[in-house]
């Protein structure tokens, strides 16, 4: 009796489980009519990550994302405030990056744009859209890991003026590009389409 309740107890355990798994909240894809568009964040990571005081390396990211864009906006440094210990805001050096790359960006860009590719079902938001080293650039500022999979995907949402691909990395203060058509860049997106088809199988979307 024990057994045939443990096996019962532990299907429907199982089954709980898996749906769990393969089930997306509202925040993991953006509607527009009447369509679901992943998020390319959650295809490249579907899973959750299981990473020590990873709730404030978020809100690290955001906050700085933010202090970046100010900046961008009005030649202003915000200070952030927020405790996130014991992770540390001097970690990121966003101030030095743009002391040392400040200078390639041009006046002409767009910050936080919002994105959609209609025939792969994905969507994103773009931290940066214009003017860097005179080349038309979609780019993306990172305090942690990062890879090309995402910006290659969100240059696919974009219009076709953009040239160049950019990792504006904040914490190694460093900037990585690449041409659109450079072989890693085709391969990423190679790479990409395969993700998206396993996420489209697990999740039905």
């Amino acid at each position: 009796e024990y057994l045939r309740l443990k096996s019962f107890v532990d299907e429907k355990v199982e089954e709980q489980a898996n749906q769990v798994a393969n089930s997306l909240s509202d925040n993991d894809y953006r509607l527009r009519d009447g369509k679901k568009f992943p998020r390319v964040s959650k295809i490249l990571n579907p899973d959750p990550l299981n990473i020590p005081n990873i709730e404030k390396y978020a809100e690290r990211g955001t906050v700085i994302h933010h202090i970046v864009n100010e900046y961008l906006k009005t030649g202003e440094w915000d200070t952030p405030a927020a405790d996130i210990s014991p992770l540390k805001w001097t970690d990121i050096k966003y101030k030095e990056f743009f002391d040392k790359y400040g200078d390639r960006f041009g006046k002409d860009f767009q910050l936080n744009v919002e994105c959609f590719n209609d025939n792969h079902l994905f969507s994103g938001e773009i931290d940066f859209v214009g003017d860097y080293e005179g080349k038309m650039t979609i780019g993306d500022f990172k305090t942690g890991t990062w890879k090309l999979e995402q910006i290659i995907a969100y240059f696919k949402c974009a219009p076709k003026t953009v040239k160049q691909l950019a990792i504006f990395d904040l914490k190694n203060c460093k900037v990585e590009t690449w041409a659109v058509d450079e072989p890693p860049v085709q391969e990423a997106w190679e790479n990409f389409l395969k993700l998206r088809g396993a996420f489209k199988q697990r999740f039905s979307i």
